[in-house]
């Protein structure tokens, strides 16, 4: 059983859920801090609460959260390696779109957001083991 890749989608589906909370706590508080906000440059408030950074308001992270249960399901229920991996590829790519905006126009380092995407890359890296 692939039970690597399942703990690996339940790590990035809890950091997928945090970041959905603090989304919401920080469009009810712009002011609202954790203790992953350090200093100016090292701030999840920054990047997180900037809606130019969003694709659309409604959605925010529920995307990634979405694609992790059906990862989690298709491995569990299916064991579908070959659409897990397409899977990961997707969220790969998304991932390298995101960081790209991080650093380009927030120009911050966002704890939170980096462990997600280091997440989806040993998510990559485990799914293209399990069909290798």
């Amino acid at each position: 059983m692939m039970l690597d890749v399942l703990i690996v989608c339940a790590i990035g589906f809890v950091v997928a859920a945090y970041v959905y909370y603090y989304e919401t706590k920080l469009e009810k508080d712009p002011s609202y801090r954790t203790i992953f906000d350090i200093s100016e440059h090292i701030s999840s408030a920054k990047h997180l609460g900037n809606k130019k950074m969003r694709l659309k308001p409604y959605i925010k992270n529920m995307v990634p959260m979405t694609i992790f249960l059906v990862l989690m399901m298709i491995f569990a229920l299916l064991g579908y390696t070959y659409a897990a991996f397409g899977l990961a590829l997707v969220m790969t790519f998304g991932t390298i779109f995101k960081q790209y905006n991080i650093v380009t126009k927030a120009k911050t380092f966002c704890i939170v957001c980096n462990t997600f995407f280091l997440v989806v890359y040993i998510l990559l890296y485990l799914t293209y083991q399990h069909i290798a």
